[in-house]
Parts: C-alpha cells; sequence; structure tokens
C-alpha cells in the first residue's frame, strides 16, 4: 500500500547563554584620567600614553573596560566608596584618538554602557617652524620698528615676550614692544628700534614655558630667525 512520507524531524542545538541588560543596575561613570596633563586636567587630552581610568559605580560591582567598538581591555571591583580604578599602565598606547566605554555586572546582570569617555594621546612636542619678516617685508628698511611673525608646529599655550631674543649688530638697539598670537600657531613679535644696524629675532632654546594643549614642551629648538637692516 501506500507509504507515509517520513518526515525528519530537525535536531535542536544547544540553547546559548543568556545575556541580560538590567536597567535597574546603574550605568558605572569614567570621571578622569591618570594623568591628564596639559591646559585642562579634565580635557582628555594628554601626553601620558600609558593611562589609569577612575569612575564611580556602584559599589561591588565589577567593572568590564573596553574600547568602543573594539576589544574588553580588561576588569576591575567597585571600592565600598563607591570608586573604581582601571590601571592600563601596562600598555603603552600610540598617539591619537580614544574612546573608552565601561559596563557594571552584579553577577545577575549587566548594566547599560557607560557614557563614552574621549581621550587624545599626544606625546609629540613643538616646534618652531619658521621666523620671518613680517612688515615690512624687504630686508632693509628705514621704519621705527619691525614685526616678526613666529609660526609653531601647533597650537600651543605659555608663549610670553620672554620667550623671544633680539639680537641687534652694529649701532641698532631696541627691545620688543608688542606680541599678538594670530590664529592657532602663530605670533606677531613687534620690536621697537633706534639707530642703524642689523637685527635677527631667536626662540629662546629652553626655559621658555611654551607647551602644547597636551603639555609637551617646547623642545629640541633649532632657533629660526630672520635677518633685517635699519638704515
Amino acid at each position: 500500500g501506500d507509504q507515509e512520507p517520513r518526515r525528519h524531524a530537525r535536531g535542536a542545538g544547544p540553547a546559548s547563554a543568556a545575556f541580560t541588560i538590567d536597567t535597574t543596575l546603574a550605568a558605572p561613570i569614567i570621571a578622569t584620567i591618570s594623568d591628564d596633563t596639559g591646559y585642562s586636567s579634565t580635557d582628555g587630552i594628554t601626553a601620558d600614553n600609558t593611562l589609569v581610568l577612575n569612575g564611580t559605580a556602584t559599589a561591588g560591582d565589577t567593572i568590564t573596560v573596553k574600547l568602543l567598538g573594539g576589544a574588553v581591555l580588561g576588569t576591575t571591583e567597585v571600592e565600598k566608596g563607591g570608586e573604581w580604578t582601571f590601571d592600563h599602565t601596562s600598555s603603552t598606547l600610540a598617539d591619537g584618538a580614544y574612546t573608552f566605554s565601561t559596563s557594571a555586572s552584579n553577577g545577575v546582570g549587566t548594566s547599560a554602557s557607560s557614557p563614552p569617555f574621549a581621550v587624545k594621546v599626544d606625546t609629540n612636542a613643538p616646534t618652531v617652524v619658521s621666523v620671518n619678516r613680517q612688515n615690512p617685508t624687504v630686508a632693509t628698511s628705514s621704519v621705527a620698528g619691525i614685526t616678526f611673525r613666529v609660526t609653531l608646529s601647533e597650537s600651543t599655550i605659555g608663549v610670553d615676550s620672554a620667550d623671544f631674543t633680539p639680537v641687534f649688530s652694529g649701532g641698532l638697539s631696541g627691545s620688543i614692544s608688542d606680541l599678538v598670537q594670530v590664529g592657532t600657531n602663530s605670533f606677531d613679535v613687534t620690536l621697537a628700534l633706534s639707530g642703524e644696524g642689523t637685527v635677527r629675532l631667536d626662540v629662546n632654546s629652553g626655559g621658555t614655558g611654551i607647551a602644547d594643549i597636551a603639555g609637551n614642551l617646547l623642545s629640541g629648538v633649532v632657533i629660526r630667525h630672520g635677518h633685517w637692516h635699519h638704515q
């Protein structure tokens, strides 16, 4: 007689492990990095490439630290006071931008992710790009003053008139009368002059206090200068 078609039951595979996002579990906060060097201690821009992350969460929770869109870096426990620290100093970060994120777990569920925390690592010191005659641009003039434009390689802080030295020869003398920042990384240095001779403007080779936003000091300066003859 007719035979019933065979029915093959599909075998069910093992169930995946449950992963619970517990919305009642407070998301941790990344508060600071150590050390956040430079202009601001809270801007996340630093010359330190071996970092410690600090934050807050519920006491007793386990904090998982990761790079946003990247690998898990490790875990740490929240102390009784609700503070946690994650020591990442064993890894040296290359210069660049990073975004860190964390989540908290208590053995039952896992919190939502913390707000992202942006960090920029910058270990490169600023340099002097050029010192050029700005006004007048000609090599010889009889005007009573000259402005040199000093251009650095990046935005800096701590620039003042004491960072520059005018060097005179012949019967020319004078002094710095004005310093004006032009754009993000250029400065116009004006000299008031008397007499006749030549002048150049040097950027001092040390002790200037000039630094970039991350706190890298102007170092290894190659002194650049513009010569000018006053008659």
